[in-house]
């Protein structure tokens, strides 16, 4: 644990620049991330204002329903300054507990009706590994953007793998 490392080394009067470094770096992932997702939507002229941006996985880590420690909800904070029409997706959540202890809804499956501006891939549950080409196709406009975090998207579909 960072947390616990760097309180401890501190106490003994030692200042563990690395490791505070890194944690600088991964508290900032999120703000970076929806940057890189909305100046793509940009450059492929896509609306910012109500687009549609499917969220896939919610969970702390892949097949596990754990939402303490998930980043997923700093990205979402980032995206929705630009008001797009967030979705959530996991098949993992609790919703009633995603919605207590961080005021999202989250949802066991995505909208058929819908055609996806962007997809974010933020968990690789087993779910979301068995999406086919089609599936893919099926869920996301021709412009869209899909930002794969965790490489599980059809390299044929052009993902933005990060």
């Amino acid at each position: 644990d960072p947390y616990y490392l760097t309180h401890k080394a501190q106490s003994m009067g030692y200042s563990p620049e690395i490791v505070l470094a890194g944690r600088r770096i991964n508290d900032d992932m999120s703000n970076w991330l929806g940057e890189q997702l909305i100046l793509e939507m940009t450059n492929r002229n896509i609306s910012l204002i109500n687009a549609n941006v499917l969220i896939l996985g919610f969970t702390f880590k892949e097949n596990c329903p754990d939402i303490r420690n998930t980043k997923v909800f700093d990205l979402i904070k980032v995206l929705k300054k630009y008001k797009l029409n967030i979705e959530i997706v996991d098949p993992w959540v609790n919703p009633t507990e995603a919605k207590n202890v961080f005021g999202v809804k989250v949802s066991k499956r995505y909208s058929k009706l819908i055609k996806y501006d962007a997809i974010v891939c933020t968990v690789a549950h087993r779910e979301f590994i068995k999406f086919s080409k089609l599936d893919w196709e099926n869920i996301i406009k021709k412009e869209g953007v899909i930002l794969d975090l965790k490489g599980i998207v059809p390299r044929e579909l052009n993902p933005v793998r990060i």
